[in-house]
């Protein structure tokens, strides 16, 4: 007969045994799970991949606009120190103008007595404007701009009478 030590040692091993059967079936059922989470993994990983691709080219594509951005603005800076370059030949040749003007005035006044107290409290007549400076002025602007740009220039409709002097002098731009 087996002795009790025997019988004690087979109760042990049989007890590992059924502890390595349950940790076995736990096993399998994890490395099942491990399996179905594989095929997600590498859907996921595919992807992932497709999606960089997809970034890439926008960040491409985000590249090329700025640069074409940067080039418009160039365009358009350039453009503008032209026109600014062409203003201020304009308000150059209206300041000589104005000081023609002053100068004519002054030459084309009398030499007149002071007036009295009541004369002095009548409002002078505003001196009119010559017509023909500014258009000259505005006619130069114009050979100018279409001879350097292309662009044509055209002056701005005519204001009432009453309007201020200065306002025949505004050029509206096209182009």
């Amino acid at each position: 007969m087996m002795s009790v030590l025997d019988w004690i040692a087979n109760l042990i091993l049989a007890a590992l045994l059924v502890g390595t059967l349950v940790m076995a079936f736990r096993l399998d059922r994890a490395l099942a799970v491990v399996r179905r989470d594989r095929a997600v993994f590498e859907t996921l990983i595919s992807n992932l991949a497709s999606a960089t691709s997809s970034v890439k080219a926008g960040i491409q594509a985000l590249r090329n606009e700025a640069d074409r951005a940067a080039e418009q603005i160039e365009r358009r800076s350039e453009d503008a120190d032209k026109l600014a370059t062409d203003l201020s030949f304009l308000i150059d040749a209206a300041n000589r103008a104005s000081q023609r003007l002053e100068e004519n005035r002054q030459a084309a006044e009398p030499a007149t007595p002071r007036p009295s107290r009541t004369e002095a409290k009548r409002p002078a007549e505003p001196a009119k404007p010559q017509a023909g400076g500014l258009r000259e002025l505005v006619g130069i602007a114009q050979r100018r701009r279409v001879r350097n740009t292309g662009v044509s220039v055209r002056q701005a409709e005519p204001k009432p009478a009453d309007a201020a002097p200065a306002d025949s002098a505004f050029v509206a731009m096209e182009g």
